[in-house]
């Protein structure tokens, strides 16, 4: 059984964003980062996961139940920490968290005291007196204390420094035991979750463009510089998997996005013939800035 599994799934983004039409499934133990600009519908999708807005077409399930029939018994099964409402301002984290505790059988005190050292997160201090990262912290907190075997992150690492993202990196891999799934939403740089997530999901358009092991598309995608005896007079046409990025005098980037040794260091060869041709690994941010490039340019009618 998938803990997410969609065929058709639409609805309209609150944000702005276009119509969803999202046809995907996750494994138990992948832990996902959805990837994508603002009001690509990032949000609406976890909101429809979680019954928080209605369906409009296509179905949905999530630890194999609609969304519409997600019981308590389900829910407490389930994490959640979403871009606001985190915590109520007049209570410190302490009385949160003592809020939070009755509803779910299987949360652990002693974890939850473990987690809070490890955010550096102060139990006495009130909400309305912490900065917005240590809210979040709060939130994640109340989330992960019970275990869940399946959170949802609703773009929380877009809103902290370095060093909160680390420290909440942490957290999430010590409470993550194997088996344990996370879908964490985000529209910033992508590899703030290297070590976090082991897959990536690319939403654009409305649709999950993407969805692939980390390591897979690392090796999957290179950064190709040509340099040119001369400058060319046309540009020659680029292969399909590539996508330019810039080509200027004797100078062209792109990013080839079906890279493997061998034949394909052949056919840039060919294509350039007398130039030299370099490669080099890109960083999970680089690949999903290259994607973004691909999908302007089918908007625009353009090439990619």
């Amino acid at each position: 059984m998938h803990v997410i599994e969609t065929t058709g799934l639409s609805g309209r983004p609150r944000d702005g964003g276009g119509a969803l039409d999202i046809t995907w499934a996750v494994s138990p133990g992948v832990r996902v980062a959805l990837i994508g600009a603002e009001g690509a519908g990032k949000s609406a999708l976890l909101r429809l996961l979680l019954n928080l807005d209605p369906i409009r077409a296509g179905t949905a399930r999530v630890l194999g139940k609609a969304p519409a029939r997600l019981s308590g018994a389900t829910f407490a099964r389930i994490g959640y920490v979403p871009q606001h409402h985190l915590v109520p301002l007049h209570l410190n984290v302490r009385q949160h968290l003592a809020r939070w505790r009755g509803f779910y059988p299987t949360w652990d005190q002693e974890f939850a005291l473990h987690l809070s050292v490890r955010l550096a997160l102060p139990l006495d201090v009130r909400a309305n007196h912490l900065e917005r990262p240590l809210r979040l912290k709060a939130a994640l907190l109340s989330s992960l204390a019970y275990r869940p075997d399946l959170l949802f992150m609703d773009g929380s690492f877009d809103q902290m420094e370095d060093g909160d993202r680390r420290e909440v990196g942490a957290a999430l891999n010590e409470a993550l035991t194997p088996g344990r799934s996370v879908l964490i939403a985000t529209a910033r740089d992508a590899a703030c979750l290297e070590g976090v997530c082991d897959h990536i999901a690319w939403l654009q358009e409305g649709r999950i463009q993407v969805f692939d092991r980390v390591d897979a598309l690392m090796n999957q995608y290179r950064r190709i510089t040509v340099t040119f005896a001369h400058p060319p007079g046309r540009l020659v046409d680029l292969p399909p998997e590539w996508i330019l990025l810039d080509a200027r005098g004797r100078r062209l980037h792109a990013v080839d996005t079906r890279f493997g040794d061998g034949a394909t260091l052949r056919g840039w060869l060919a294509t350039f013939p007398g130039a030299t041709v370099e490669d080099r690994p890109m960083v999970l941010a680089e690949i999903g800035e290259a994607l973004a490039r691909r999908a302007a340019a089918v908007r625009e009618g353009g090439a990619s």
